[in-house]
C-alpha cells in the first residue's frame, strides 16, 4: 500500500499548478496550506464565478480541485461541465459533503467529505500522474 511519502516520489509537485475552488473559506485555506506543503502551487477562489475568471486568464493549471456545493450560480458541477466543453484536457476533482447531489452521469472523481490527506493525494495523482500536464501540450 502505498504511503504519502510513495504519493511525493511520483507526483512532480514542484510547478504543479492546483486551482481549488471553496467558499468555505476555513476549509479552503486548510486545503490550499496542506498542498502548499506537499510543494503543490494553489491558487484559490471562493466562486465558482471566481474560478472561471481565474481560468479565462492566461494562467494555466495543471489541475481544477473544486467543491460540489458552491454558493452563487456557478457551482461545481457547472464549472466541471464548462470544464470539459472549453478545456476538456484539465482534470477536475470534485469533492462534497452532498453525495446525494452527484448525478450519475459525472465523470469526473468525486471525493467525499471529511476525507484524508492520502485520498486526496492519490486522486491528484491519478488526476495528474507522472505525465505531460496541461500547460505543457
Amino acid at each position: 500500500m502505498p504511503t504519502d511519502r510513495d504519493f511525493g516520489r511520483r507526483v512532480r509537485r514542484t510547478g504543479q499548478a492546483i486551482l481549488l475552488v471553496d467558499d468555505d473559506a476555513f476549509l479552503r485555506r486548510a486545503i490550499a496550506n496542506t498542498l502548499r506543503v506537499k510543494r503543490f502551487s494553489v491558487t484559490e477562489a471562493a466562486s465558482g464565478e471566481g474560478a472561471l475568471e481565474l481560468l479565462e486568464q492566461s494562467t494555466p493549471y495543471d489541475l481544477v480541485l473544486s467543491d460540489l456545493n458552491l454558493r452563487g450560480e456557478i457551482d461545481g458541477l457547472s464549472l466541471a461541465r464548462w470544464l470539459a466543453a472549453r478545456q476538456p484536457d484539465l482534470p477536475i476533482i470534485l469533492i462534497t459533503g452532498r453525495m446525494d447531489l452527484v448525478p450519475p452521469d459525472l465523470t469526473a472523481p468525486v471525493l467525499p467529505k471529511p476525507f484524508r490527506l492520502k485520498q486526496l493525494l492519490a486522486l491528484i495523482e491519478k488526476a495528474i500522474g507522472e505525465g505531460e500536464s496541461p500547460r505543457e501540450r
